[in-house]
């Protein structure tokens, strides 16, 4: 580059936003079951339409979904097992009203565990009271270079809509309740407990997917940071380069200007990587990469980078919630080996590790969203930058993940051996109190590293607060 810094960069938007029609009233209904199962498509149309469309859909979602979970709670604590009265015996009114009469119903039958009925309806306005945080917090994970007011209500409304995926979680739920209900003592267990945990994990990870599906393209008017031209400013101290000598350094901090062009940008291996193969060593290098080279964050295309650094977050994801569960699994084999009630034990082994890699995944996740959050309001970074910075940093908090799986596996050791129950003396320290030392030392790790890695990722998002391309 010769002459001197110019005012401004060019924009960071390089595509122009989608023309999407909002949809009609009549299709609302229609709308919120389609939501679950394409909600890439529906996103932008659901973006743009009117508020009191999302509000319905949202909590018509919520009466049902607490409705069906509700019959199942009565199961789970009543055994529920009259049978219902055939469809062919009930009239055309009684049909009509059942959509209605369900969740009165619903609430009816837990009135016991509740108190009243009034308290179904306080928790269908805690799930409401719950999507604006929510909101604030997936805000850098949708952005697409929007202003700020704009992209919180889009996200909102976009999380209004996502809670139809409430209806079909709830109907998981009660199948496995029922199923629980009339076949627990055939199994000889209440494993199905932990087939709830299963389900209702499993719907969170679904609920998170179609949430970010639904933002992953934007409908809006091309008003925001993205599609203004960007100030030079130098990434390491904030001070505008505009008429300086590119070849020179910061006056403010000494850093070559050279450092804060977009020449000066380096693509990942992950994001060159074709796949396979090819893929595992480009994530491997991609992690040698953010540890020793000092300016990994400084030199990422960050306004190109964004839908690439949130794959690699999701395969972090994946691998976080594999290693505990692979862990706990290793630790069941010897359960397995030892019984002759294969069949109940192997499914119980595959309920728990199902449920801990869901909730590991999930922890894992929802960390990296917690952690670009913090980032992004300490720093007053774009938002998009934040994602992309907690993105490729998100393999922070792979260590909490492998303490979590070992703190799983030991706990299920202690239960195989009856540990602290039958306890005896070992040179005088009782066993039990060994292994609750040792446990309590995984959950010590386990915070520590989750505490560094949002240390090292605010540290990451506030190293590009000034990067302006």
């Amino acid at each position: 580059m010769s002459g001197a810094v110019p005012a401004a960069w060019p924009a960071l938007a390089v595509e122009r936003p989608l023309d999407a029609k909002p949809i009609p009233w009549w299709a609302v209904v229609p709308a919120l079951v389609a939501v679950p199962f394409a909600p890439r498509r529906l996103g932008p149309r659901l973006a743009v339409s009117g508020w009191p469309k999302a509000i319905f859909a949202h909590l018509l979602s919520l009466l049902i979904g607490t409705g069906i979970a509700a019959i199942a709670t009565a199961w789970i604590n009543y055994g529920f097992e009259s049978t219902p009265i055939g469809w062919s015996q009930l009239t055309l009114g009684q049909r009509l009203r059942i959509p209605l009469a369900l969740p009165v119903y619903s609430a009816y039958l837990v009135t016991e565990d509740f108190g009243d009925i009034y308290t179904v309806f306080g928790f269908v306005g805690a799930l409401h009271a719950l999507c604006w945080p929510a909101a604030l917090l997936l805000m850098p994970f949708i952005a697409a270079g929007e202003r700020t007011r704009l992209l919180y209500f889009r996200c909102l409304k976009l999380i209004f809509w996502s809670s139809a995926c409430s209806v079909p979680t709830a109907l998981f739920v009660l199948a496995v309740a029922w199923i629980g209900t009339h076949y627990g003592e055939q199994l000889r267990s209440i494993y199905w407990l932990e087939g709830l945990a299963a389900v209702i994990l499993l719907g969170g990870a679904w609920w998170l997917c179609v949430v970010l599906k639904l933002g992953a393209r934007y409908a809006g008017p091309p008003e925001g940071p993205a599609w203004e031209p960007q100030t030079p400013h130098c990434t390491g101290c904030g001070y505008i380069l505009t008429g300086l000598p590119p070849d020179g350094r910061c006056p403010e901090c000494s850093l070559e200007i050279h450092e804060s062009t977009p020449d000066a940008q380096c693509t990942p291996p992950w994001a060159e990587a074709a796949g396979g193969v090819a893929r595992i060593k480009a994530y491997w290098a991609t992690i040698r990469q953010v540890i020793r080279a000092p300016r990994f964050f400084q030199r990422l295309p960050l306004g190109q980078q964004v839908g690439t650094a949130r794959s690699f977050a999701y395969t972090t994801t994946v691998l976080s919630g594999a290693l505990p569960a692979l862990g706990t699994a290793a630790f069941c084999v010897a359960e397995i080996a030892g019984t002759q009630e294969r069949g109940v034990v192997i499914l119980h082994t595959f309920l728990t590790v199902a449920s801990i890699g869901l909730g590991a995944g999930l922890l894992h996740f929802c960390s990296t969203v917690v952690g670009a959050a913090l980032a992004w309001w300490s720093s007053d970074a774009d938002p998009r930058s934040a994602c992309t910075a907690s993105c490729y940093a998100s393999f922070l908090f792979l260590p909490t993940s492998v303490f979590i799986g070992l703190t799983m596996g030991w706990a299920v050791l202690a239960d195989r051996y009856q540990i602290g129950i039958a306890s005896r003396p070992i040179f005088g320290v009782v066993v039990a109190d060994l292994f609750g030392l040792f446990l309590l030392i995984l959950i010590i790790c386990a915070l520590g590293f989750t505490l560094s890695g949002f240390v090292r990722t605010i540290r990451a998002v506030r190293s590009i607060r000034y990067k302006s391309a």
